[in-house]
């Protein structure tokens, strides 16, 4: 995506980061989840930075964010008990 806006800008540099993490291993189990920490990695992160090409005159900014998900271990409440008594 390329966005264009016409703002001033100014002549010194700025910038950012963030990040944001959530990992089986440091997070409560889902009461209602019948496997023992079951596989659930989210990671966000991002960052910004803005300063000038040619002071009072033309600027920049870059803008980045990244998601990475990874699950695993979703299972269907008493899928198990209707196998067992042959219902599926």
């Amino acid at each position: 995506m390329i966005n264009i806006i016409s703002k001033s800008g100014t002549n010194q540099f700025h910038g950012s980061a963030f990040g944001y993490l959530r990992n089986r291993y440091i997070q409560a189990t889902n009461p209602f989840s019948n496997t023992y920490q079951p596989a659930y990695t989210r990671a966000q992160y991002g960052l910004t930075v803005g300063g000038p090409i040619k002071n009072d005159r033309t600027y920049y900014f870059f803008a980045y964010e990244g998601t990475d998900r990874h699950e695993s271990g979703f299972n269907d409440i008493g899928s198990d008990a209707q196998h067992a008594i042959g219902l599926d």
